[in-house]
């Protein structure tokens, strides 16, 4: 009994006959003639298909019908009338059909189930409609309905994304066709005949995702291991090449310019890569293109950036074999390039921490007796977290701001270029304390703003922050004259340009807002960078 259908429906598959697997429509049965109006969309639509063929349905109505059908060795279902072979064959992808039917099935999509009827004798109509029920969650997920003219076969084909039907646990399905067929009067002297016949799969069930893949490993993107000991490191970081490709700041990237005419962009590159181990008797053919994937980059200014790559740039590393040399453990590894290009002029020099990465594609497993594609994701935002759906860190995009040479002061008053100063090392602040870095950022430039006075300067970005006679200020918005703050007390701005760079640019984080010495001026960390606007501007 299956709950979520008609009483009547479950009436008729209930008769069906456990040996022959069919059952002959009886039209004077109420319940069988409702099951086989809701079949072919009810009595008005079965008029207009088959006008020929009402009559003949009419008089079904007053005549109950005698039984004759059994089982023959050959494998026929003898009738009163006819002899026939009914077949369905349930979930076997990509599975050559029999007879001529690949001639009449279609090459797109899998093979969730092959319908057959096998008449003795030709038939001017032969009507199927089959339907396909996932029993575990109660609902019909697909209907086909088909016809052949003049024949004595029909053959079809249920199509359909089974790797989406694969869950962690087993799912039970059901499958049952309802054919009616018509043979024409012969030489006007009878009526034209009509019988209907239905036949059922019993409940089957997919193998539970756990049963086919043991684990799915995230490698990358991971915060790398010597960030793990920063509790406050809890992305991954991405710093980026204003007018090229973006290079993370836990991994390293070839830098690749990329430029779209006069209008500034963005190419992200993010590492990606999984590990998957097969379970059981299983084991791993590869990618699956018809499946595809996603991937993407979310919640940005300019809502979402969408990676594309070709097929064969992704690395299908295989890492274990089982004794038939058959790959057990692969690990994928999608190329960094997204092609994809974020507008720069929409993301300005705002760093973003509300930023998701998703991706999702399909492995092909395989067994001694069908392959199947087990659907598998990573996601930094979402619910539904498994063995295959797993959790991964957000991402941050963030800009650095100085030179990597500029030269920071030291608790004992020494200097040491930014490139070289680590997490939890201490560095002097203005106000002549100690603060202890918890970040450190990087980041690319082709360009930076260099702002010198008559005895020292420094470059950096734009929106880095200096310590001005007025505030704090970005650098963008100092003037000529303006006096900054230095080591050696109050000094005027006598020069500002924008100077090639192309290099790597650094920013560090402190536990709380704070004003460092670089190159003797005083200038802000990023923090203090990140509330550019909420800063006052100087007004010339």
């Amino acid at each position: 009994m299956y709950h979520f259908l008609p009483d009547y429906h479950n009436k008729v598959l209930n008769q069906i006959d456990p040996e022959t697997g069919v059952l002959e429509l009886d039209f004077a049965d109420e319940d069988h003639y409702r099951f086989f109006l809701s079949q072919v969309g009810g009595l008005e639509n079965f008029k207009r298909k088959h006008p020929h063929l009402v009559s003949t349905l009419h008089e079904l109505r007053t005549t109950p019908l005698s039984r004759s059908v059994k089982a023959q060795k050959d494998g026929y279902h003898e009738g009163p009338e006819d002899k026939m072979a009914i077949e369905n064959l349930i979930f076997r992808a990509d599975q050559p059909l029999k007879g001529d039917a690949s001639s009449t099935a279609s090459s797109e999509g899998k093979t969730m189930a092959a319908i057959m009827a096998d008449y003795v004798e030709k038939k001017s109509h032969i009507s199927v409609v089959s339907q396909l029920y996932d029993v575990t969650h109660q609902m019909l997920l697909h209907t086909t309905a088909d016809e052949v003219v003049d024949s004595h076969k029909y053959n079809g084909v249920i199509q359909a994304d089974y790797p989406h039907y694969f869950e962690d646990t087993p799912r039970e399905f059901m499958i049952h066709s309802t054919f009616y067929c018509s043979k024409n009067a012969e030489n006007n002297l009878e009526s034209a005949s009509l019988k209907g016949y239905v036949t059922k799969s019993a409940g089957f069930a997919l193998q539970g995702n756990k049963d086919i893949i043991k684990s799915l490993t995230l490698n990358a993107p991971v915060i790398q291991e010597s960030h793990r000991k920063d509790p406050s490191h809890t992305e991954v970081k991405i710093s980026y090449t204003r007018e090229g490709a973006i290079p993370d700041y836990d991994y390293t990237n070839d830098d690749q310019p990329f430029l779209d005419g006069n209008r500034e962009k963005i190419l992200v590159r993010v590492p990606f890569s999984v590990t998957v181990e097969a379970a059981g008797k299983w084991w791993i053919t590869g990618f699956d293109e018809n499946y595809g994937y996603r991937m993407w980059l979310k919640n940005m200014v300019n809502g979402t950036i969408n990676h594309y790559c070709n097929y064969e740039d992704i690395i299908q590393r295989k890492d274990a074999f089982n004794d038939q040399n058959r790959c057990t453990k692969m690990t994928f590894i999608f190329p960094e390039s997204w092609n994809n290009i974020l507008d720069f002029e929409g993301l300005g020099y705002k760093p973003y921490t509300n930023v998701d990465l998703y991706s999702g594609f399909g492995v092909v497993m395989s067994c001694a007796d069908y392959d199947v594609t087990v659907g598998v994701s990573v996601k930094s935002d979402g619910k539904d977290y498994d063995k295959l759906n797993v959790q991964c860190a957000k991402i941050l995009i963030q800009w650095g701001c100085i030179a990597r040479d500029t030269e920071i002061m030291m608790p004992d008053g020494t200097l040491r270029r930014a490139d070289q100063i680590q997490i939890g090392e201490w560095v002097r602040n203005a106000e002549g304390g100690l603060a202890q870095v918890k970040k450190v950022l990087t980041g690319y430039e082709d360009k930076l703003y260099q702002i010198s006075t008559d005895e020292r300067s420094v470059r950096m970005t734009p929106d880095h922050i200096v310590c001005t006679e007025q505030g704090l200020l970005p650098a963008i918005d100092l003037r000529i004259g303006m006096r900054i703050r230095t080591v050696s007390g109050l000094e005027p701005v006598t020069h500002m340009e924008w100077v090639s760079y192309k290099d790597q640019v650094i920013n560090f984080e402190f536990e709380q807002e704070t004003i460092l010495i670089g190159n003797g001026l005083f200038i802000g960390d990023s923090m203090l960078q990140n509330r550019v606007k909420e800063l006052v501007a100087y007004e010339a």
